[in-house]
């Protein structure tokens, strides 16, 4: 069953923008080549493949089509299962997956490329936006998950740093901030993207100070605590 959730009017994320090979065509999964931004007489260096025949018929020259490789903004969604002594097990667990939702039909509606990746109790890799998969398909992956007695950072944090180089930002939801979850966040900080930590733990009431520790403060001024109740009540800005 798809968790329920409250649409979110404004979420603000530490953003950037890599080159993704390929441009829109191959992040969509359509293709290998890249936006069409009109056509040019042939060079020596193009590729035979990209030969527009009608044209060259025409004009009685050898014409290329040309394509343009983009840079996007693509975001990784991670989500937490793993539940600790402190958090109010299916409270924060359930309330978790509904900002989780909520989160993703924010970037849903914009322009970002989206990776989700989950622990629990398999992990779940996917890749949404700009028509790689609807929301839906997101929810389904959502509506999957189950916490997780063990903890899943071990496993997961290597698959997400193998594709570092493509992502621009990292949304971390979080359901405690102990110290495994520390040494997590402080091996994704260490490679310059943009990093949102959002913590739903009903039983803390504030969060450490990091901003003197210097392998955190890529992260420091944007890390949120939320309860359950503040999700279930409803969230329009985080």
């Amino acid at each position: 069953m798809y968790p329920d959730f409250h649409p979110l009017i404004s979420f603000s994320i530490p953003t950037g923008r890599r080159y993704q090979p390929g441009g829109i065509a191959l992040a969509s999964n359509l293709g290998d080549s890249a936006e069409y931004i009109g056509n040019r007489e042939y060079q020596e260096e193009d590729k035979p493949r990209d030969i527009d025949w009608r044209s060259w018929s025409r004009l009685g020259i050898p014409i290329v089509k040309e394509y343009q490789e983009e840079f996007f903004c693509r975001v990784a969604l991670i989500l937490d299962t793993h539940l600790s002594k402190r958090a109010k097990k299916n409270e924060d667990f359930e309330a978790s997956l509904s900002l989780a939702a909520s989160i993703a039909d924010f970037l849903s509606r914009q322009e970002y490329l989206v990776d989700i990746f989950a622990a629990g109790p398999q992990i779940y890799i996917m890749e949404a936006g700009r028509s790689l998969a609807h929301f839906d398909q997101i929810l389904d992956v959502v509506a999957c998950l189950e916490p997780c007695k063990e903890n899943p950072f071990s496993l997961i944090e290597p698959i997400i740093l193998e594709r570092m180089n493509r992502l621009t930002t990292l949304i971390v939801l979080l359901l405690d901030f102990d110290e495994p979850r520390r040494q997590f966040l402080k091996a994704l900080s260490s490679h310059g993207v943009g990093l949102k930590v959002v913590v739903c733990n009903s039983s803390i009431k504030t969060l450490p100070d990091f901003t003197s520790v210097a392998d955190y403060k890529s992260m420091t001024n944007d890390i949120k605590l939320v309860s359950a109740r503040d999700i279930n009540q409803g969230m329009e800005s985080l």
